[in-house]
């Protein structure tokens, strides 16, 4: 059983940010809180507290190379287009994915 045909997904009038989940601008969008939340000039807060401090996290890895799995892939069709016979594409196609695209034997 299945639909004739397939969902498109919402229409362009879909708000990102859902009416009714709470507080938002009228346009979908969550309304900004009182203030921005900024201290001016670096001062602390008037209540003697101290400003939170951002977490520390690890630095955005850079974007993998699209074509790393190009070589693999490659050989890896070699050898489905044989049938199974041609098993040196399929040595190259494991071997090719490990060193080149899952980043080497470690």
């Amino acid at each position: 059983m299945g639909t004739s045909t397939a969902y498109g997904g919402p229409g362009g009038g879909t708000p990102l940010v859902p009416s009714w989940l709470g507080d938002t601008d009228g346009a979908g969008a969550p309304a900004a809180p009182p203030g921005d939340g900024a201290v001016p000039d670096g001062q602390p807060p008037a209540d003697g507290t101290a400003p939170p401090v951002p977490p520390n996290r690890p630095p955005i890895p850079k974007t993998a190379d699209p074509q790393r799995f190009s070589g693999a892939r490659n050989s890896f069709t070699r050898f489905a287009g044989s049938g199974g016979s041609d098993r040196a594409n399929l040595g190259r196609a494991v071997s090719r994915y490990v060193s080149t695209s899952a980043g080497g034997a470690r």
